[in-house]
């Protein structure tokens, strides 16, 4: 079967309920520019060190049904020392029977988003993201031709959440299932949230994970997010976040990275009013043989005095894989900018690879922005020392490599969701 057909297969799966004629208008474009550009080729550059074949030559097959979860299996997930509202969904599904929906604050709407669509079709279609560009996106495309659900969240105005949320994606793990949940959430002017979305398999298998989350702060709000990603060790995972912020709003976004042999995220911020602020952190680990990590970070100054930050923190090892590419781009009016991305990295093998490229793209004169990179090996200077003084290769390891990765864990402020975060870093 060639590319085309595989491609033309997939969008052919796509959930024909009824929909409103907007959104059924903005699928077809969305279909239309998929078939246009179809899966990238290392050719572009955003896609140059990934090797798609094994995601543009399998058969995967959109799941029609979520699979059986017990309460009891979520149970695992949960974060302790702290009460948290849970809100699960299973293949990409939400399911409320396994949500903490009576614990939601009063106001707050969360539900899937087929439901927002029919309850609340007026708010979703104001904040839906139509601009979505299938050339350099080409999967965040394909979802929003063939998405079945997702889950909506709406913090409404004045808001200030005191429990954070828990956002639970569990896969199943059915052999070439392909999943796309479309998420949006949403907060209200002056309200605030901190939220964990944490994605996982309950088995082993080959499945295909592909999500869009779309996320729009209104003035004045405040979204901690920390995305928490440990798949089965064959699932493909991709992610398009999509985040808008307004008037001295403040986002922040830690990453945390270990599962799937194939892992892609890909965050695009637009500060599009005076006074926003976001700073995206993250530590990934490429652990096993052909595995691969990838972290795309576009930062987009619309408007003077906005202020950004990126640090992204890597471990490789046998023979992986891992790329980082962080993109500063600052329009001509926005003057006042503050910005920053780093990028460190530590090789643990001969053989394991890391592509890190920073990249600005500045048109304004009145700014501060700075960028760094670095890419090496363990102080062996320092393991020298701690054997020296009776401390063993592994301890002595581990203890490097936690000193390594602090730094971006340390930026989880809510002391709960970091525990729960660590207890997935192996050499911790």
């Amino acid at each position: 079967m060639t590319l085309h057909a595989i491609q033309k297969e997939w969008l052919q799966q796509q959930n024909h309920d009824d929909l409103p004629e907007w959104l059924t208008a903005f699928r077809e474009k969305q279909r239309a520019a998929f078939m246009q550009y179809g899966v990238p080729s290392r050719s572009n550059e955003r896609w140059k060190y990934a090797d798609l074949g094994m995601i543009a030559q399998q058969h995967f097959d959109l799941s029609a049904n979520a699979a059986d979860v017990s309460r009891e299996q979520i149970e695992s997930y949960r974060l302790e020392d702290a009460e948290a509202v849970m809100l699960v969904l299973v293949d990409g599904k939400y399911s409320p029977s396994l949500s903490d929906c009576e614990l939601l604050p009063q106001g707050m709407i969360a539900c899937s988003l087929r439901e927002a669509i029919v309850e609340h079709e007026a708010l979703v279609k104001r904040y839906f993201n139509e601009n979505i560009d299938a050339k350099d996106f080409p999967f965040a495309a394909l979802n929003s031709a063939i998405f079945a659900d997702g889950i909506f969240i709406y913090v409404p105005e004045g808001r200030q959440l005191t429990q954070p949320l828990q956002l639970l994606s569990l896969s199943s793990g059915r052999e070439n299932a392909m999943i796309v949940p479309h998420h949006m959430i949403i907060m209200g002017a002056d309200s605030e949230a901190f939220m964990i979305h944490e994605y996982a398999g309950i088995d082993d298998g080959k499945y295909f994970m592909n999500a869009v989350t779309s996320i729009m702060t209104e003035a004045n709000s405040r979204l901690n997010l920390i995305k928490l990603q440990h798949e089965s060790d064959d699932a493909l995972h991709m992610e398009n976040v999509f985040v808008r912020q307004r008037k001295d709003s403040h986002v922040a976004i830690v990453h945390v990275t270990t599962g799937a042999v194939f892992s892609r995220d890909d965050v695009i911020v637009q500060l599009k009013e005076q006074g926003a602020e976001c700073v995206a952190n993250g530590f990934y680990h490429a652990s096993r043989d052909g595995q691969y990590i990838d972290h795309h970070i576009d930062f987009k100054h619309a408007a003077p005095r906005t202020a950004s930050g990126m640090l992204y923190k890597g471990i490789a090892e046998n023979k992986s894989r891992a790329v980082f590419n962080g993109s500063l781009h600052v329009e001509k009016d926005a003057q006042k900018i503050n910005a920053y991305q780093e990028n460190h990295n530590l090789l643990l093998s001969g053989l394991a690879e890391v592509y890190s490229k920073p990249e600005l793209e500045i048109y304004a004169d009145d700014v501060k922005c700075r960028h760094g990179a670095t890419t090496g090996q363990l102080d062996q200077d320092a393991m020298f020392y701690m054997r020296a003084r009776g401390i063993d290769e592994q301890t002595a390891r581990s203890i490097l490599l936690r000193g390594f990765v602090e730094e971006v864990l340390q930026r989880i402020t809510h002391s709960a969701i970091r525990n729960h975060v660590m207890k997935q870093v192996k050499f911790l």
